[in-house]
């Protein structure tokens, strides 16, 4: 565990002129927690260490989340904590990597042309019905003997299209 002291002797200390004016650590070994002694000012602030901020990838004027839970602050870059959640649903990507949002678009314009074929289908039906001829028919709009079968089949694909 490496530990930085910030504590007021820490500060004492480097207020003296051979001593650098930031607090020193030991690079933690392995995964072993990284920890600093630090205090609130009369604003409220805290300085982050150098060493955590780079562990963090925290740059100048970078905006970070707090977070208090049982009694324990946490501090979270919006990188980490964007990565963080997207790692928590990751079991729920498709995965070919399609998006659910594009996956749902593509079966409503399937749907909306399957809609719009059976409303020409039945609009074209519901002409020949009518009698007047549709407009790839070879039958010819005025001929009589022709409109009447293609009435009648007509309406028996209208009710099944219905």
């Amino acid at each position: 565990m490496a530990v930085i002291d910030q504590t007021p002797q820490a500060h004492a200390a480097e207020s003296q002129p051979d001593h650098p004016s930031t607090p020193q650590w030991t690079p933690p070994a392995g995964s072993s927690p990284m920890v600093a002694h630090t205090r609130i000012n009369a604003n409220g602030r805290i300085v982050i260490p150098a060493a955590m901020r780079e562990k963090l990838g925290l740059q100048k004027d970078d905006s970070v989340i707090l977070e208090v839970e049982d009694g324990v602050l946490r501090i979270e870059s919006y990188i980490a904590r964007i990565r963080r959640i997207q790692a928590e649903f990751a079991h729920l990507a498709s995965p070919d990597g399609i998006l659910a949002s594009d996956e749902l678009i593509m079966e409503r314009r399937q749907e909306a042309l399957l809609e719009n074929e059976t409303f020409e289908r039945a609009r074209e039906l519901r002409r020949i019905r009518d009698g007047f001829a549709a407009p790839d028919s070879h039958t010819g709009a005025g001929s009589a003997l022709g409109l009447k079968p293609q009435a009648q089949k007509a309406k028996a694909e209208e009710t099944k299209l219905a």
